[in-house]
Formats: C-alpha cells, structure tokens, sequence
C-alpha cells in the first residue's frame, strides 16, 4: 500500500513526464485541486486531468520535491522547486512553492497551495 510521499512522487513523476492520465489515476474521484493559474477549485479527476492539460499549452514546468513535512492535520506538504518553460522549451521562471496534500483511501483528496 503506498504512503502519501510515494504518492506524490508518482504524481511529480507523471506530471513531468506530462502523463496527465497517470497522474489523474493517482487523484480520488472526489478530489479538490487547487487552480493555481486560473483561480479558484477544480472538482473530480477529470478536470484536474483537463486543467494540467490547458496548462501545458502554456507552460512546462519540470519539478522537483524538496522535502516532506507532516501537518498536525494529517496531510503532507511538499515543498517544491518549479522551473517553468515556454511550450517552446525556453526559460521563463523558477520559483519554489508549498503544496499541500490530502488522501483518502490512498489517493490525493485534496490540493492547496500555501
């Protein structure tokens, strides 16, 4: 059974590798995602799947974790290194972010972005 770190993981994995399928496997089917770019939340694997999708006409970030820490709450947060290109593949930013992540029966339930 694999613990929230590998899930997150797995997801960074695919996400990168812009497997947006794989990733949305990883999701709940009630899941609640945080829309970064275009503000407010995404509901359901579908539209978590479709907005990764939408992004990436825009952007390629290639990520990487930089450490885990766990909340009194029970979800992880996973601080982040993003560095964004063009869909062209140019340099446009870095930045690192914290995501923080619920689970539910082993996948994501929940992303927020601190």
């Amino acid at each position: 059974m694999p613990n929230g770190r590998t899930t997150i993981r797995q997801l960074w994995r695919n996400l990168n590798a812009r497997e947006f399928e794989m990733a949305g496997a990883l999701l709940h089917p009630d899941v609640d995602w945080a829309s970064i770019l275009e503000g407010g939340r995404l509901s359901g694997p579908d539209s978590v799947v479709a907005y990764w999708r939408r992004m990436s006409d825009y952007i390629r970030p290639d990520s990487a974790i930089l450490a885990f820490e766990e909340r009194p709450d029970g979800r992880l947060a996973a601080r982040m290194h993003h560095v964004l290109r063009r869909p062209g593949g140019a340099f446009w930013t870095e930045e690192e972010v914290t995501q923080v992540f619920g689970f539910r029966d082993n996948l994501i339930i929940r992303m927020d972005q601190d």
